[in-house]
């Protein structure tokens, strides 16, 4: 071959070996590119089976699940395996041809191993009207409500609709109607019909706090729940009232502060007083829903009793000349009204009772035939609004020649810390065991009526129960005490007897925080007290503590439900923050903020160092009377005056020099004394007696001076 041919060839050679690779290559590419399915699925808008009306179309939604996940790898195929009964497009849109049911399956393109298939269901006719059994309606965050629909004609058609809101972070609907509220805000639930009718209803649901309930628990507090969290503010209360329901005019009731824990239950302090028989008008605009409430106030029980039942001891001597005779009545706060007596049950031998014509009262007279030890009669009536009411009378009857004694049954009471000497602040609290206390837990009857009592502790006196050997208030651990009362007649010694009283001594709650004015600063020597509502024997717990120089207070007490307020000044303060349901059942943290302002009063009297009042008020432009103070505290070296007092305008006025009214006494030293273990201070250098007097205006914390007339000197 010649070197020509030779060359030839071995280039076909190598175009060959190339053309080969190539085609190998492009053969492992499209191998790689190979689509890959996992799964096809589909549904219809009734679910995983078609509901379609004769005539109708409803659009199948298919999902192919196939990597790679490219739109060209997701075509699929739809056949009806009746298309007399229903057909289905290459789009997958079926249409109902005649009542019946077929199948419809749908086939990837890339693997016709994958499918599914749908059950089809034609029905005669389609829905003509849906219908929700609801209105617009309100909702609380959190709160649910459950809607139906109805749809038309009820035969022949598919009754199944679907739910769907148009906010879902406002409010969501599940597939059976229930609407659950999520946020403050509005969205449109709407039901639609499936069967290609395109049929639907809607409501619109609009979600946030509305008012629940409206309630007056004090003549100056209302209480108002809402069915949701939202912050609000006193500018955010109107508080209205009208005297009869023909009434048009409403009176303002101005709103002094709110009070709130939780954001969903205020309670709201008024500047005036509301009282029963009112209507009470309570608009909040700044909620979403249910704005405004009015009730019909029948009555304010305020923190008083507990319960419907009370309890009342009838101590009397059978041997005594003259009868028995007593109105017994039920005088329970929680009635409304006048009470109707129903039956009265139990009465000891010899008495009897009478009901007036109206059974609104009880007469009871009569002898007594026997010793009673605590026989009990009970008292039962309605108030008007049928609420039931009882009373147990119990009764202690003696003799000339007997002496009978009922006790009280176990009363719970903090159990007593003493003061602690190495600290300003004053720690005593609970309950200090005097014999006065125990025995007024016993109800004597018989002999002269003139009694003597000896009370003591496992055979010692009280005094070693409640001192040290050198005479210091000890604690009292908690835990149950049994004292022996002996009751002794004055007039007779042999008449005598013998009796116990059980006290439940517990270590309580504390209770602290901080006291500050609307400014945000301490409120020095002010108050915070609080009680619980009283048990049928009319005990309840109570606190009433000083706050520090820092504005804050510490106090110990029962634990329970308390009504709670505070005050400008420890002595004679007035009062403000007043709030109901606080459950102290365990050590708890309560702050409060006086709706006013500290303002100081200065004088023009040169080289005053201090001052002591004696009484010195201001009036505000609306008539109200604030009394200024001065700070008296020997553990302190401030001795300036002070008052609390809403924003707005004030005068001090004299209107007669010769009385004490608006007197002062300026000193012109405050003295410290270390004679103690603490340090005092106390006023000196008298300046003299001054009459004050001035204007002013409060917008915030201040110091006014005021213009001061020295008084003369009275002689002699």
């Amino acid at each position: 071959m010649n070197r020509r041919l030779t060359k030839a060839f071995i280039g076909a050679l190598s175009f060959a070996a190339a053309l080969s690779t190539a085609v190998v290559c492009n053969a492992s590419d499209a191998q790689a590119k190979k689509a890959s399915v996992k799964k096809v699925t589909a549904s219809a808008p009734s679910g995983k089976k078609v509901y379609v009306a004769k005539g109708k179309k409803v659009k199948i939604t298919t999902t192919v699940k196939v990597k790679p996940n490219k739109k060209a790898n997701k075509k699929v195929t739809y056949k009806s395996a009746n298309k007399k009964i229903a057909t289905v497009s290459a789009k997958g849109v079926v249409k109902g041809v005649k009542a019946g049911k077929t199948k419809i399956t749908i086939t990837s393109k890339k693997n016709k191993k994958k499918k599914t298939v749908l059950k089809v269901y034609v029905k005669k006719a389609a829905v003509k009207k849906v219908k929700i059994n609801s209105k617009n309606f309100v909702l609380s965050a959190g709160g649910t409500k459950k809607l139906t629909a109805k749809v038309t004609p009820k035969k022949n058609v598919y009754k199944k609709v679907v739910w769907t809101s148009s906010n879902k972070k406002v409010a969501a609907v599940t597939s059976k109607g229930v609407v659950k509220g999520l946020r403050e805000g509005s969205a449109k639930i709407t039901a639609s019909a499936v069967d290609g009718s395109k049929k639907k209803a809607s409501v619109t649901v609009k979600v946030g706090a509305g008012i629940a309930s409206v309630s007056a628990v004090r003549k100056n507090v209302i209480r108002v729940i809402l069915t949701g969290k939202k912050a609000l503010s006193a500018a955010d209360f109107q508080v209205q009232t009208r005297s009869g329901v023909s009434s048009t005019k409403y009176l303002t009731k101005h709103v002094e502060s709110v009070t709130t824990n939780d954001q969903k239950i205020y309670d709201i302090t008024l500047k005036e007083q509301v009282y029963a028989t009112d209507y009470l008008k309570v608009t909040i605009s700044a909620l979403a829903t249910n704005k405004s409430v009015e009730i019909y106030i029948d009555n304010i029980s305020g923190y008083g009793d507990a319960g419907n039942t009370e309890v009342y001891y009838v101590e009397f001597n059978k041997d005594r000349k003259d009868r028995y005779s007593d109105n017994f009545e039920i005088g329970n706060s929680n009635a409304v009204g006048a009470i109707t007596y129903t039956s009265l049950t139990g009465l000891p031998s010899g008495l009897k009772a009478y009901f007036s014509e109206d059974k609104t009262k009880v007469l009871v007279r009569g002898k007594f035939a026997n010793i009673e030890r605590g026989t009990t009669a009970v008292l039962s009536g309605y108030d008007e609004k049928g609420t039931v009411f009882t009373k147990k009378i119990i009764f202690v009857v003696g003799s000339d020649t007997q002496i009978v004694t009922v006790t009280e049954p176990v009363s719970t009471e903090l159990a007593y810390r003493p003061n602690d000497p190495k600290t300003i602040q004053n720690e005593e609290s609970g309950f200090n065991i005097y014999s006065s206390d125990i025995r007024a837990k016993v109800h004597v009857a018989g002999g002269s009526g003139d009694y003597s009592y000896d009370v003591t502790y496992n055979g010692k006196s009280l005094s070693e129960l409640r001192y040290d050997k050198d005479y210091n208030l000890v604690a009292i651990n908690p835990g149950t005490y049994r004292f022996d009362v002996m009751v002794k007649d004055d007039n007779n010694e042999s008449l005598k007897a013998s009796d116990a009283v059980t006290f439940n001594f517990v270590a309580g709650v504390t209770i602290s925080g901080k006291v500050v004015d609307a400014a945000g600063q301490p409120v020095k020597y002010g108050y915070v007290t609080g009680f619980t509502k009283a048990d049928e024997y009319g005990r309840y717990g109570s606190f009433y503590v000083r706050t520090e120089k820092d504005g804050t207070y510490v106090a110990r007490t029962l634990p329970g439900d308390y009504y709670t307020y505070t005050g400008d000044r420890y002595y004679g303060g007035n009062a403000y923050d007043y709030s109901v349901g606080n459950m102290f059942y365990a050590n708890a943290v309560k702050n409060f903020k006086l709706p006013v302002y500290k303002v100081n009063i200065a004088t023009n009297i040169a080289g005053a160092a201090g001052y002591s009042v004696s009484h010195l008020n201001v009036i505000s432009s609306y008539g109200v009377t604030y009394r200024v103070s001065d700070y008296d505290d020997s553990y302190d070296a401030d001795h300036s005056m002070f008052v609390y007092l809403p924003a707005g305008s004030y005068e001090v006025v004299t209107y007669d020099y010769d009385s004490s009214d608006n007197d002062i006494t300026a000193y012109g030293k405050v003295e410290e004394s270390t004679e103690g273990t603490f340090k005092e201070y106390r006023l000196s250098n008298s300046l003299g007696d001054y009459k004050v007097s001035g204007n002013f205006t409060v917008n915030g914390n201040s110091t006014v001076v005021l213009n001061a007339e020295k008084k003369a000197e009275q002689e002699g």
